[in-house]
């Protein structure tokens, strides 16, 4: 793996204490994960917890995620192969996700990534491109 990281240490990508299968905005951009992650109607409340998983639910394979739900497709809002939960600006309009989530206060660079993700976590370096 790179930079010295073995595997074992889970994510947490948004650098706040919560490892990101435990957290409901692993990226901190102010969108709940189940919302970019295609299940938002799954979430009337607007927890950030898909309603089923609020009172317990079927997870054969430990996840995290309901297997209601697994099989969903993984939104691509402006059509650029770049799903939603990945892409900066899912939208495409120009104005990038961070900002419309309401922390763009958090991306002092203006680049689309909250300061605290523009190298990673836990020893791994990762970019977001934007086709």
């Amino acid at each position: 793996m790179a930079d010295g990281t073995d595997g074992t240490t889970p994510p947490d990508t948004d650098g706040d204490g919560i490892d990101d299968y435990l957290d409901i905005d692993s990226d901190n951009d102010g969108i709940f994960d189940v919302v970019e992650g295609g299940d938002g109607a799954s979430d009337t409340n607007g927890d950030g917890v898909i309603d089923n998983n609020d009172t317990g639910y079927a997870d054969a394979d430990g996840d995290g995620m309901s297997d209601n739900t697994e099989s969903t497709t993984e939104p691509n809002t402006d059509g650029d192969n770049i799903t939603d939960y990945l892409d900066i600006d899912s939208d495409n309009d120009g104005i990038f996700d961070v900002v419309e989530g309401g922390d763009g206060a958090s991306d002092t660079n203006g680049d689309g990534v909250i300061d605290s993700n523009d190298t990673g976590y836990n020893g791994c370096r990762w970019r977001r491109y934007v086709g």
